[in-house]
């Protein structure tokens, strides 16, 4: 479920019809780092922010999803505590 975002960007589909993108207004503060999270549709399901599917010690707050490829691996960025910006790539476990 990616309420209470406002809205999405779809940014790529992969050859299993899997698409990965952005959902903006997450927060009402635009300086806050969730305020944009990015998310996964699969078929017939709900988009589904990312941030709810990884283990993330780091702290590291996925931002974005730019690609995915037929394994369903997917590149994108994330956000630091403090706002820097990290390129993260997500690898299925199944």
């Amino acid at each position: 479920m990616v309420s209470p975002c406002k809205n999405s960007t779809a940014n790529r589909v992969n050859s299993r019809g899997e698409v990965v993108g952005n959902l903006g207004g997450c927060t009402d503060n635009s300086s806050d780092v969730a305020y944009s999270s990015a998310f996964v549709w699969k078929r017939g399901g709900e988009m589904i922010d990312l941030n709810t599917l990884v283990r993330n010690p780091t702290g590291l707050h996925l931002d974005s999803a730019s690609s995915i490829n037929a394994r369903g691996e997917i590149a994108g960025a994330a956000l630091t505590p403090t706002g820097e910006v990290r390129s993260v790539l997500l690898m299925p476990a199944e």
